[in-house]
């Protein structure tokens, strides 16, 4: 009797732990976020549309209709193609959204509105022009300010014109509005399924990814392109090895690799200059879901070209020996698309013109606040210090790990006073690995101040230090993230499309020293970010430490197919608003990633200063986002130690108006004495500061200043002006150039007042 009750009492007992486990995971997860199939790569049918109107695919210039004016554009629709043309009235300047004309390698693919749209183990490339204006299901109204144009874009022509339409066909309403404003142009674009087929998804839009193409390009003609700090393809130059361009903005999203070989993008703009007329387009809603693509006339549609297209729904599709699995979010982006357009003329058609008027619309957007960076007499010196690291005991027990003390906060005092003897009183100093775990630091709830670098105690004592010097101290931590050996509990982590749990690849150049992988980072579920906030608001209120430099936040940008699905636009706001908290009683230091992790910052640390491409003439690197952002923020690039080449990248930081940095640790490396290391602070103090005392001496007042004007004046020679009338010359040649009636010394600067 005893064994027979002991047997309903062990399968009683699995039933309710077998319970517990699916309603762990369906409390986790909720509703499916993510939906997959599986189908054979023969099954896998593509469908584009037959029989191409090509007239449709260019824009007739003699039958333009006038819409509105403002300012110096004008307005004009082609009733014909219904794609719309910008007059720029100054220059008589005509910017066409498709070609006007064709030429040998057009292949009639651009489209005011182009989507693709997944349904099953089908693709559909359909188009405004071939889905819809062909089947005369495009319409438009207008008034004295606006234009609103409505596609109804089907898989065919009998859907298209249907008075009702069936569950399972393919039929999509894209608005775009056009709205004229103080002399711009707002676009505006909305989309509906009207068939509520549950199938049919749209994965991607395009929105006027031909505004502006052309295929000729006179001298000083350029298209620009956010790649890292900025970039210009010389379109007048030739680049026989030039290949189509990509820039995910915000950066790649771990929740769905989808193996784009896209550049990251810090901001969502991009524009180009023919002749004496230019446009900059900026998105201002849908940039964390966009992608930016560029080409030159020598690529497959035969144009200079450059837009952007937006990703609606995520789907993933992956190879598996004769199979595809398709992962397919179960929600999408639904809010509407917009983007601002601003026209340039005579000597405002630069990219510094561009820069200027970005920089005044994401002010407008309140993306960027109107504060001016705080400037003193002396200019900022943004040093890093790494604290602890963990290391594995033996080679061959990568999981077994001791942490080692690389700089403690006794050490790092030390460091300060070295250096404030020496004249270096304007510090920002940010405080890597200051917490459990080290570089791979815990979970922010539980992590603490290491012991192996001297206790709350020690960082007590050098933050009440750096206060009484009146220098800054920014501990360094990751608010959306953890290391592999705390991971998260299944309630408290990001989950991929795949619905597994997020990690990414926290890379460092330490590792050719402590010979260590590069360890991962588990995501953070994005609905436990604002607990977590407010836990280390309370837990570090104590400490009365006088800021927090935000890491993986700040460039880290990811979907999260946990829970509530969070698509990439509302986690770049949430992101934004929990920055904002953080900053209300601390300073804040953002690792840089993004435009819109920097309203709440004080000091921006690892802006690029170059481009992700390989640069040459035909090719340049431009400091577009240093134009916008200096004098509203204090910013810096990469630690001059960490580039490949310190003494250019020192000119760098002249040029693009950027703070000296350096990331060091106290402790030796390399066990070759002789040689230079790159994070050894003994090996580059003495240099570090004869950098700093010339860019203090020569920029220091400037810190508060905007950027007016960039360009190269003589090859290798580049000027940066200011809003005080302050010129700055860099000169990158071996040799003294002489540019007019001065001279820039070789490999160095000179200002001029």
């Amino acid at each position: 009797m005893k064994k027979e009750s002991a047997k309903w009492f062990i399968r009683i007992l699995c039933l309710l732990l077998a319970g517990a486990v699916v309603f762990s995971v369906a409390g986790c997860q909720g509703k499916p976020t993510s939906v997959s199939l599986s189908f054979l790569k023969t099954e896998h049918k593509v469908f584009s549309p037959d029989n191409v109107n090509k007239s449709l695919h260019l824009i007739d210039s003699k039958k333009l209709d006038y819409i509105a004016e403002s300012g110096l554009i004008s307005l004009y629709i082609d009733l014909h193609s219904y794609a719309v043309t910008v007059k720029e009235n100054s220059q008589n300047k005509f910017w066409y959204s498709l070609p006007v004309k064709a030429n040998e390698k057009y292949d009639y693919s651009a489209a005011v509105v182009n989507l693709t749209v997944v349904s099953g183990n089908n693709t559909y490339y359909l188009n405004s022009q071939d889905n819809s204006v062909n089947y005369g299901t495009a319409s438009f109204t207008s008034n004295a300010a606006s234009l609103s144009v409505k596609y109804i874009i089907a898989e065919d022509k009998k859907t298209a014109v249907a008075s009702k339409y069936g569950s399972s066909d393919i039929v999509f309403s894209v608005q775009v509005d056009y709205t004229l404003k103080d002399g711009n142009l707002f676009v505006s674009s909305r989309l509906e399924n009207l068939s509520k087929n549950p199938d049919a998804v749209v994965k991607d839009i395009g929105i006027l990814e031909f505004f502006g193409a052309s295929d000729t390009a006179g001298e000083g003609d350029f298209i620009l392109v956010p790649d890292a700090c900025g970039a210009l393809i010389n379109t007048a130059v030739e680049d026989k090895s030039f290949k189509p361009l990509e820039f995910s903005v915000y950066g790649q999203d771990y929740a769905y690799n989808t193996g784009s070989r896209a550049y990251p993008a810090k901001l969502a703009a991009y524009g180009a200059r023919q002749g004496k007329s230019g446009f900059a387009v900026l998105i201002e809603n849908g940039d964390a879901i966009a992608t930016i693509h560029a080409d030159r006339a020598t690529g497959a549609n035969g144009f200079n070209n450059v837009g952007a297209r937006f990703n609606i729904t995520p789907v993933l599709d992956e190879e598996k020996s004769n199979k595809t699995v398709r992962y397919i979010a179960s929600n999408s982006f639904s809010d509407n698309i917009k983007m601002c357009f601003r026209f340039f003329n005579g000597s405002n058609a630069s990219y510094s013109g561009m820069a200027i008027a970005c920089r005044e619309q994401l002010i407008r957007d309140k993306v960027l606040t109107v504060k001016t960076a705080q400037a003193g007499d002396k200019l900022p010196f943004n040093l890093s210090l790494i604290g602890a690291v963990r290391q594995p005991v033996i080679s061959f027990a990568s999981s077994l790990k001791k942490t080692r003390a690389l700089t403690t906060f006794e050490q790092a005092q030390d460091l300060i006073i070295q250096m404030k003897a020496k004249g270096v009183d304007n510090i920002n100093l940010r405080y890597i690995g200051a917490l459990s775990g080290g570089l791979e630091q815990e979970d922010i709830v539980g992590a603490g101040v290491s012991f192996r670098l001297g206790r709350k105690s020690g960082l007590s004592e050098l933050n009440e230090y750096m206060k009484a010097q009146n220098l800054s101290l920014f501990v360094d931590m990751n608010i959306v993230s953890t290391g592999k050996s705390s991971a998260y509990s299944s309630d408290k982590s990001a989950r991929s499309i795949h619905g597994k749990d997020i990690f990414y690849p926290y890379e460092t150049d330490l590792d050719e020293y402590l010979k260590e992988g590069i360890p991962e980072r588990q995501l953070l579920a994005v609905s436990r970010l604002e607990i977590n906030v407010n836990k280390i608001l309370k837990k570090y209120d104590n400490l009365d430490i006088q800021g927090f430099c935000i890491n993986d936040a700040g460039f880290a940008l990811y979907s999260d197919f946990s829970g509530d699905y969070f698509n990439r636009q509302q986690v770049a706001s949430i992101f934004s608003e929990q920055l904002e908290t953080l900053s209300a009683n601390k300073r804040l230091m953002i690792n840089f990633g993004n435009i819109r992790t920097i309203n709440s910052a004080d000091v921006i640390v690892n802006m690029p200063l170059k481009t992700s491409d390989s640069e040459s003439e035909a090719y340049s690197a431009i400091p577009f986002l240093q134009m916008i952002l200096h004098g509203l923020v204090s910013y810096s690039g990469e630690p001059i130690n960490l580039s490949d080449n310190p003494e250019r990248a020192a000119l760098r930081c002249i040029e693009f108006g950027a703070s000296p940095s350096y990331e060091w640790c106290y402790e030796e490396l390399d066990s070759e004495p002789q040689n230079r290391e790159k994070y050894y602070y003994g090996d580059w103090l003495t240099g570090a500061v004869s950098y700093y005392e010339r860019a203090n001496e020569d920029m220091a007042d400037l810190t508060g200043t905007r950027m007016t004007r960039h360009e190269m004046v003589a090859k290798g020679v580049y000027l940066t002006e200011y809003n005080d009338s302050s010129l700055v010359y860099v000169n990158y040649n071996d040799e003294d150039v002489k540019v007019g009636e001065i001279t820039v010394e070789a490999n160095s600067f000179l200002r001029i007042n």
